[in-house]
């Protein structure tokens, strides 16, 4: 015997195995919320806690660098305190006269014969 249907295309049952579609439905939603849940578990459980851990990390971190920090203002303060100190003595240096080469130059302008009145008449 032949079998004909006369129903709509949408309405025919299909050949092949029936998928239901509410549990299709269902199926889909509880990996939906499982995929969120597990996003939600590994947010809470293992970032939050490695950034937390990291943050107290960096911040000893900045502790150590802002206590060097400070020890190197300090020593570039004692730097230029004796900058300053080297500068003062370099100009009391510069005004300083050479006895040595003064009394020298005297010599030479009275000569080396010491015939010191024949130039200087008083």
């Amino acid at each position: 015997m032949i079998r004909i249907n006369l129903l709509p295309q949408e309405f025919r049952r299909r050949s092949g195995p029936s998928i239901n579609q509410d549990a299709l439905i269902v199926v889909a939603g509880v990996v939906v919320v499982l995929l969120v849940g597990a996003f939600w578990a590994w947010l809470h459980f293992v970032r939050i806690p490695y950034a937390e851990d990291r943050e107290q990390e960096l911040a000893a971190e900045k502790r150590g660098l802002e206590a060097q920090v400070k020890q190197l203002e300090e020593m570039e303060r004692q730097i230029a305190q004796i900058q300053r100190r080297i500068d003062v003595l370099d100009s009391l240096r510069a005004q300083k006269v050479e006895w040595a080469r003064t009394m020298w130059d005297f010599a030479e302008l009275f000569g080396r014969d010491g015939n010191w009145g024949e130039q200087f008449q008083v």
